[in-house]
């Protein structure tokens, strides 16, 4: 309807794609007509959520991308009706381009009025900077920088960090593969997954969880967790049947669980596999804290903040003798 609301108010070069996500076939034939497109979703998660996705598949396409945002929560058929032409191509001018708006979504998951938030967000924005071609990279390294004075140089020391990260852990997954080692536990999205397996033996873990103070940060550990979280309230049972997960999930997720699942046995004594994936959890969590908390001092002692130097100090010591506790 959006479309074609649209068509009839005399704006002509508009397309839908009708209820289903942006394939790559379609935004290869809008890309024969322009490079440069547009993109128009709800503002409710779900279309936010979309329209990531949208960018993602027309950039590979190479397109130009800009996302339009529909003032006042209407959707582009209600606009155009009520407002006209003209003010609603007023609107597709100003569209952001989609890392702005990428980088500003991603802004909601933070509270960038506390360093560690802004220390997280700024490592958030690594892997969308990292797509980016030289100059815009360049562009959104400035932009970053100054919003948060801090240097340009640190920004990209993250990038160059990640992007040597990423290489080991490509080398290391691709070994782990070749060698089906069902007791590694890989990348931070299979140990949490790893972990949240145990609940189709006893979802009495659940309370466990949140003693040892696990917290779920990848979207698929959040997802399972959630989905989880949701039928032992629910039915009250005892274990989780992993098909009851699936059946929650979208395609795509359920696709990406069941590819982990099948690298992970957890054997006969449960306690003991339980155990493993939470020395590796807390190892790995204790020490990005540590990091954190590092940066964060560093971030202080530039602003002369005594009193936040002693107070991230103390969550130092605190994290590391935790970390030191752990075997």
């Amino acid at each position: 309807m959006d479309a074609i609301s649209l068509y009839q108010a005399g704006i002509r070069n508009v397309a839908a794609s009708l209820g289903t996500a942006l394939t790559e076939n379609q935004c290869q034939l809008i890309t024969r007509y322009t490079k440069n497109v547009v993109l128009s979703y709800d503002s409710d998660s779900a279309g936010i959520k979309a329209a990531l996705r949208g960018i993602d598949v027309m950039r590979s396409s190479n397109a130009n991308v800009r996302i339009l945002h529909v003032t006042g929560g209407k959707d582009p058929d209600e606009f155009v009706k009520k407002y006209g032409k003209e003010e609603f191509l007023k609107l597709v001018n100003s569209a952001a381009p989609s890392t702005e708006f990428v980088l500003e979504m991603m802004k909601k998951n933070f509270n960038l009025s506390d360093n560690l938030d802004i220390i997280e967000y700024i490592r958030s924005c690594v892997p969308v900077l990292k797509k980016l071609g030289a100059v815009e990279q360049d562009l959104y390294v400035k932009k970053l920088a100054s919003e948060f004075d801090i240097s340009e140089h640190a920004i990209l020391t993250e990038i160059a960090s990640d992007e040597s990260r990423q290489s080991a852990s490509y080398q290391k997954n691709l070994r782990e593969r070749k060698e089906f080692n069902t007791d590694s536990f890989g990348n931070d999205e299979r140990l949490e997954v790893s972990i949240l397996y145990i609940l189709t033996r006893d979802v009495r873990y659940l309370d466990t969880f949140r003693e040892d103070d696990i917290e779920f940060r990848t979207a698929l550990g959040r997802e399972f967790y959630d989905v989880a979280n949701k039928l032992i309230l629910q039915n009250r049972m005892s274990e989780i049947n992993i098909n009851d997960i699936y059946k929650e999930l979208d395609p795509e997720d359920e696709k990406a669980l069941k590819k982990i699942l099948s690298l992970i046995r957890i054997g006969a004594d449960e306690s003991s596999y339980y155990r493993e994936c939470y020395v590796k959890y807390a190892q790995m969590h204790y020490g990005e804290k540590i990091i954190e908390l590092q940066n964060a001092i560093a971030v202080a002692e530039k602003l002369g903040n005594e009193e936040e130097i002693s107070r991230l100090a103390m969550q130092l010591q605190d994290i590391e003798d935790k970390r030191r506790k752990v075997r």
